[in-house]
Parts: structure tokens; C-alpha cells; sequence
């Protein structure tokens, strides 16, 4: 997993890249208070250019709302129109946790 992102105004813009997996936990926690030191009020995270997620990789995204609510931030995420993300996000109905773009 690498990321990056964009501050623009109040909008902190982040794109993930590559896989999100259990092995990432170390990297998305330091990419996640990046983000909060960024003091952005809203954070857009595109999983785009993600091609693969499993179920450790939801449970980060989880933290991404966890750690946006404790900050009183905005979260959204951008999802694919289709392919493995897509579908994990269907069956495991996380599009009603998130606000999704």
C-alpha cells in the first residue's frame, strides 16, 4: 500500500494505492495521522486505484471513521465502479457505514 494525497482549502484529497491488507496496519495508522495533523475538515479517500481489499482492509478503513469522528472531521471514500473492491464493499454492505461518492 502507498498513498498519497492533496490539501485544498478545508479538503484533504488522499489516493490509496495497491493492495490493502493486513499487512498495511503500520503504514495506514502513520498515513492516518498524517492525515489528522493535516487539520483538514474533510477528508476524501479514493480506493480507485485499489485492486484488491480483504477483510483486514476494511477493518483499516474502519479506523479511518473511528478517527475522523474522535476529530470531528468529514470522511468520504470514492469506490470504484466495479471489480474485487467493489464487490467487497456489496457484500459486506460497508456503503452504509461510509458516505460514499
Amino acid at each position: 500500500m502507498e498513498y498519497t494525497y492533496i490539501k485544498s482549502e478545508d479538503i484533504l484529497e488522499v489516493s490509496i494505492l495497491g493492495k490493502l491488507t493486513f499487512r498495511d496496519q503500520k503504514k495506514f495508522q502513520q498515513m492516518i495521522d498524517e492525515l489528522i495533523a493535516a487539520a483538514a475538515l474533510k477528508w476524501r479517500i479514493d480506493l480507485r486505484p485499489i485492486p484488491y481489499i480483504d477483510s483486514a482492509g476494511l477493518g483499516l478503513l474502519l479506523r479511518i471513521k473511528d478517527n475522523a469522528e474522535q476529530a470531528d472531521i468529514s470522511a468520504s471514500l470514492h469506490l470504484p465502479e466495479s471489480g474485487q473492491v467493489r464487490h467487497m464493499f456489496n457484500i459486506s454492505h460497508f456503503e452504509k457505514l461510509f458516505t460514499v461518492e
